[in-house]
């Protein structure tokens, strides 16, 4: 399979997922949005220095991006958000691929807070004088 056929299998699993997500089929829906990650990725590694690739390369990097946001993946959705952004990017999907850094970087930001509250919650239970 080559990069354009690649990104398109990967855009037809993304719509399988969200037909699956409306049929109520969750799991089917999850398999489906792992899959089009995971080959958009691939596409997006192999494009990503590849400036003279332009829009694509910067098109590539967002929807990987927004596939790994959807994925719970936000370390790799910031990753490749940033490494979509260059001098190059054109203007409007420069800002898609700001506007997925934010979102990718608050989800990560509370995923990280909730694990922090998961943590130290039981010891401040076990230790209610101490001041955190």
């Amino acid at each position: 399979m080559d990069l354009n056929q690649m990104h398109d299998r990967a855009m037809d699993l993304a719509a399988q997922a969200d037909q699956a997500g409306f049929a109520g089929d969750a799991n089917k829906a999850a398999e489906a949005l792992r899959q089009a990650y995971l080959l958009e990725r691939q596409v997006a590694d192999s494009i990503a220095d590849r400036e003279n690739y332009e829009p694509s390369r910067s098109v590539v990097h967002r929807s990987a991006a927004w596939l790994a946001v959807q994925n719970g993946r936000f370390q790799e959705a910031i990753e490749l958000a940033r490494r979509g952004l260059t001098a190059h990017s054109p203007a409007a999907i420069a800002g898609e691929l700001e506007e997925v850094l934010r979102t990718a970087l608050l989800e990560a930001g509370r995923e990280a807070a909730a694990a922090f509250d998961k943590e130290i919650a039981p010891m401040a239970q076990n230790e209610p004088d101490r001041a955190l």
